[in-house]
């Protein structure tokens, strides 16, 4: 895991979880629009303390859905809290097992795959 996080120019509110589409004039952007509490929530269960966070002035409106209005997009510092600690559910493979399961990993990067 990445010692380190910096997620920047996202929008994020307070209500639930949406996708929607982005009207680009020549094309159409989905995007995911999730609550910022919950994001970050998600963030600490897999280990990581929030350090700063900030706003950025930019707003979404989603045509007819008024209660899905972002009122700004956010950026968050996160900082891994125990670097050594395993995280719960998964662990960390042995040199043995890396060793054996290298050329496979390998065969299956071919074109063609693993016969």
């Amino acid at each position: 895991k990445p010692r380190h996080l910096v997620i920047h120019h996202v929008p994020f509110y307070e209500g639930e979880e949406y996708f929607t589409l982005q009207n680009l004039l020549s094309s159409y952007v989905p995007y995911k629009i999730q609550n910022r509490s919950q994001f970050l929530a998600t963030l600490s269960r897999l280990g990581y303390e929030l350090i700063d966070s900030w706003t950025i002035a930019r707003t979404c409106h989603i045509p007819f859905h008024p209660d899905c209005f972002v009122a700004a997009y956010h950026g968050f510092y996160l900082r891994l809290r125990n670097p050594t600690q395993p995280v719960p559910g998964y662990r960390v493979a042995s040199q043995a097992e890396v060793n054996e399961s290298a050329p496979a990993i390998a065969a299956s990067r071919l074109p063609g795959g693993v016969n």
